[in-house]
Order: C-alpha cells, then structure tokens, then sequence
C-alpha cells in the first residue's frame, strides 16, 4: 500500500492542514513534525485538521514510547504548543492513535479531538463555513 505524509501550513488561517496515508510509523510522523517546526511558515499556535482516514498503521504497545518520546521533542521546543488538533478518522482503530496522543499530549498545551466528518473537525478549529470549501479542497489536493 502507498504510504503518504503531506502537509501544508496556511498562515492566513492560522492551521495546518496534514493527511496521512498507509502504513505511517510516529518516527516518520515526527519527522514530519520536525520539518513543520522549522518552516518559516510555521506557528505553534496554529491548529491542525490531521485525515487519517486512509491510515492503516497497528496500533501497538510500541507506539506508548514512540508517542511519548514526541510529545518530549515537542515539550523542548522553544515554539510555545498551544493548539487545538482535530483528527478526522474512520474506523475504531484510527480513533486509538488519536485518543492515545490525546492522552499523551496532555503535558501540552494541545487540545485534541476525534471526529467522523470534516464539517464538525472544521468548525472545532475555529475555521468559518464560509471558508470550508477552500480548506476542503487543499486537503483533497494534499491526498493526489
């Protein structure tokens, strides 16, 4: 299966917008994370709408420390975390990675949510219906 780990920063909305696809470990999701950080583009207070819809990762007891150890790398950044996260998924097993970071993530400043539909995931972070459209159609571009 095609893995995919794609995101794009929209400073005008202050969110960042990711999609993942596969079979996507946390180490390559945290480097993901690491090269985010380090765009001039990039704020820690802007949200993030996450699709995981397409994720197909096991959910282990490995991943406790892999999750842990992110959200350690994230506790050391000189960026203040202060955001919230929506995590769009489909099935129970994708609703584990997020109500686990949710859980790990705790010691940050990130308020993390899991949702069914883009509508709901939307409107938690703060983006206006009327700007629904445009941010659904840069997720689609994100998945091609």
């Amino acid at each position: 299966m095609e893995k995919i780990m794609r995101y794009v920063i929209l400073p005008e909305e202050r969110l960042i917008l990711e999609f993942l696809k596969g079979n996507v470990t946390w180490p390559e999701y945290s480097q993901m994370k690491e090269k985010q950080i380090v765009d001039p583009k990039y704020l820690g207070t802007y949200n993030v709408v996450i699709d995981i819809q397409e994720l197909h990762t096991d959910f282990t007891l490995a991943m406790e420390k892999e999750i842990s150890d992110y959200v350690e790398y994230l506790n050391k950044q000189e960026t203040k975390i202060l955001h919230r996260t929506a995590a769009i998924t489909e099935t129970p097993k994708q609703l584990l990675h997020a109500e686990f970071f949710k859980l790990h993530g705790g010691k940050l400043d990130v308020l993390t949510k899991a949702f069914t539909t883009y509508t709901s995931a939307f409107s938690y972070v703060g983006i206006p219906e009327h700007k629904q459209q445009k941010v659904m159609q840069l997720l689609e571009e994100l998945k091609k």
